[in-house]
């Protein structure tokens, strides 16, 4: 059955309709269409459309809508009368497929959206050359799994009409997420373009988006989200405030995460954007859920980041690596620090860094007190702020530095200290081992104890000897006119002379400051015995 009609769109403008029905088979139905455009007013229209639909019969006189297949060769769409923002594509296709499960009441939505070109414009930046470009965008979403009580078309709904509210959009993008067995959605972009006063200002090339959610049990589920940008610049008018990146990569695999106590977490976080004034009392409510947040966190993460290049306001980083890895158990948190470059350049002090090696491993014992008294910290601060009284919220405050109970097994810093331009670069390196325990209970309502009485530990800082002496001409030169080097050479060695800290070690002069229950000791000797060695050589120098 074909149809094609000729009428008048909102706009009044005159456009044309082709409508194709096809009955497939005795359960499959085949819509195709064309539409020459369709204004919606003067500001949201369409160009050049054509579309397939899919049907497929699931009862007697019930067809389930199971495929579409959209484009369109222009599409404009304002957002409040385009006045704050307004949408321009070109060369559009839209997809989705539903597919049901089979003797389940679940369902598989693939959805695709891609672009040749989008733009943002609104009234202040009118003109193509004045407005965000993104270049041959790339969205997908796969869902397995969706229960058919979930309705997206009613969660959409709820933002098309006059009921605006971010707890509407909250509450869609958690259904998008959660509400399913597999989450997998990939964003992938050619080019972001961001003027600034008609001037290029932002630029990204080539970037991707990729998050995979195993959501089979919310209390335990599996999160894998990656970054990948070819390269980022920003070029402001000042040149000293330009910066480029290229080549980044961010890996975070989360395993095991309690997902449903952060979602239980977030209309709290909603009714933040209320609330004008602290409250008189505790809220009940917030913490029941902080206790159970608390008693059942666990993570197993890893976090990968790499950076071939970093020029950040005239300074260089070269071939960057970041991992931070953590593990919960029963009575112990381990997470763990690594840092890696190739590079630091700092031309306006005449110095860089090469070969860059930083390495954190930590221990907490009893992790669950420190967490439950450093809940109010980071990301939960404004939870806090809206739902318990300024006296929990010291009380919680005062707790996390006394629970506070780690061990700091092996950290070290290692990296050679060179000029710039380059002359000759030299070793330098910190060494730590040390260990922090939970104050006494009796303890905690004291003002007499020490935050040091709780800390034990060795710190060992060695560089090389030619660091801090004379160089050849060349070099000289480079560190006289550097605050840096001159600064590192009137602390360390000044008058010519090294502090008394550090001590000739082969070609290192090197410092070990600790701490045990016999007090603090530096080069192993107390401070009694370097008192008393520091009385004799004054003695010595008035006798001569």
């Amino acid at each position: 059955s074909n149809i094609l009609t000729e009428f008048r769109d909102f706009a009044n403008k005159p456009q044309q309709m082709a409508i194709s029905l096809n009955f497939l088979n005795d359960r499959d139905i085949e819509l195709k269409g064309n539409l020459t455009g369709f204004n919606y007013d003067n500001d949201s229209k369409l160009n050049q459309v054509e579309g397939k639909v899919y049907f497929t019969s699931s009862t007697e006189n019930k067809y389930d809508l199971t495929n579409i297949e959209l484009t369109a060769e222009n599409t404009e769409l304002a957002l409040l009368n385009g006045e704050n923002t307004r949408l321009q594509l070109k060369n559009t296709t839209y997809k989705f497929n539903k597919n049901k499960e089979n003797n389940t009441e679940k369902r598989d939505l693939t959805t695709k959206l891609s672009s040749d070109i989008l733009r943002i414009s609104n009234k202040n930046r009118p003109t193509e050359e004045s407005q965000t470009t993104f270049g041959g965008l790339n969205i997908s979403l796969n869902q397995q799994g969706v229960p058919s009580a979930v309705n997206f078309y009613n969660e959409f709904k709820k933002l098309s009409t006059g009921d605006q509210n971010i707890r509407n959009g909250v509450d869609l993008l958690i259904s998008i997420l959660t509400k399913n067995d597999y989450f997998d959605s990939k964003v992938s972009v050619i080019s972001v373009n961001a003027p600034k006063k008609q001037k290029p200002y932002f630029n990204l090339q080539n970037g991707n988006i990729a998050l995979k959610l195993d959501n089979t049990d919310l209390t335990k589920s599996n999160a894998n989200f990656e970054l990948l940008v070819r390269s980022v610049k920003q070029t402001p008018e000042d040149n000293a405030q330009k910066w480029d990146a290229k080549d980044g990569k961010l890996r975070v695999q989360l395993k095991d995460y309690n997902i449903a106590n952060e979602l239980s977490l977030i209309p709290f976080f909603l009714e933040t954007l209320t609330v004008k004034s602290p409250p008189s009392k505790d809220n009940k409510d917030f913490l029941h859920l902080k206790d159970k947040w608390v008693r059942e966190f666990r993570e197993n993460s890893n976090i990968d980041f790499s950076l071939h290049s970093l020029n950040l306001f005239e300074n260089k980083i070269t071939a960057l690596t970041f991992n931070n890895k953590s593990r919960s158990e029963s009575d112990q948190y381990s997470t763990s620090f690594t840092l890696n470059t190739k590079k630091i350049s700092v031309p306006e002090q005449s110095m860089q860094i090469e070969d860059l090696s930083i390495s954190i491993p930590l221990k907490l014992n009893d992790p669950r007190s420190y967490w439950s008294s450093a809940f109010c910290l980071g990301a939960y601060e404004t939870l806090c702020q809206t739902y318990l009284t300024t006296a929990t919220q010291e009380k919680y405050l005062n707790n996390a530095w006394s629970d506070l109970n780690f061990i700091l097994d092996h950290a070290n810093v290692t990296f050679n200290l060179n000029t710039s331009p380059e002359t000759k670069a030299y070793p330098v390196k910190f060494e730590a081992n040390g260990m922090m325990t939970k104050a006494p209970e009796d303890a905690k309502s004291s003002q007499g104890w020490s935050f040091l009485d709780r800390i034990e530990g060795l710190l060992r800082i060695s560089f090389d000897k030619r660091l801090v002496e004379i160089q050849d001409e060349k070099t000289s030169k480079i560190k006289e006119l550097s605050s840096f080097w001159s600064m590192i050479q009137s602390k360390i060695k000044p008058y010519d002379t090294i502090l008394p800290a550090f001590v000739a070690e082969g070609e290192n002069y090197v410092a070990k400051f600790e701490k045990n229950d016999n007090g603090y000791f530096i080069n192993g000797k107390s401070f009694d015995e370097i008192e008393q060695e520091l009385l004799i050589e004054e003695e010595s120098s008035s006798e001569k």
